[in-house]
C-alpha cells in the first residue's frame, strides 16, 4: 500500500464509521461491516471488500423487500412503486458516483455510499411492508 493510500485509509475510514454510527442506530448495517471499516490498520482493499460484501447483503434485502412490498400492493399502486425505485436508482448513481479523477479515498467513499444508500432504501421499503 502506498503512502497516500495509507493516509487515505487512516483519515477516511474513521469518518465513515462515525458517519455510519450516527445513522446506524436505526439501520440494518451489520456489525461486521462497521467493525471492518472501523478497524485500525485496515487496507483499502480490505475496506473495499467489506463494502462489497455488505452491499451484496443489503442489495439482497432491498430486492426481497421490494418484491414483498410489490406483491402486497394493489395493481393501481404498483406502477408508482416501480417509478419510485427507478428514480431512487438514478439518485443513488449520482450521489455515489466517482469523480473523474478518483483517488483511493474517493473509491472508499463511493463504496460506502453504495452500501449506506442501499441499506436506507431497503429499510424504508421494509417499514412500508409492515405498516
Amino acid at each position: 500500500m502506498g503512502f497516500l493510500t495509507a493516509i487515505a485509509v487512516v483519515v477516511l475510514v474513521p469518518e465513515l464509521v462515525s458517519a455510519t454510527d450516527s445513522s446506524s442506530q436505526m439501520s440494518f448495517l451489520r456489525p461486521a461491516y462497521l467493525d471492518c471499516v472501523g478497524g485500525g490498520g485496515t487496507t483499502t482493499a480490505a475496506v473495499l471488500q467489506c463494502a462489497h460484501d455488505e452491499f451484496v447483503f443489503q442489495d439482497k434485502r432491498l430486492n426481497e423487500n421490494y418484491r414483498a412490498l410489490m406483491s402486497s400492493l394493489p395493481a393501481t399502486e404498483k406502477a408508482a412503486l416501480r417509478d419510485e425505485e427507478r428514480k431512487w436508482l438514478v439518485f443513488k448513481a449520482k450521489r455515489c458516483a466517482l469523480p473523474d479523477e478518483a483517488g483511493t479515498a474517493d473509491q472508499v467513499a463511493s463504496a460506502d455510499c453504495e452500501v449506506t444508500e442501499t441499506e436506507k432504501q431497503a429499510t424504508k421499503l421494509q417499514h412500508r411492508i409492515h405498516k
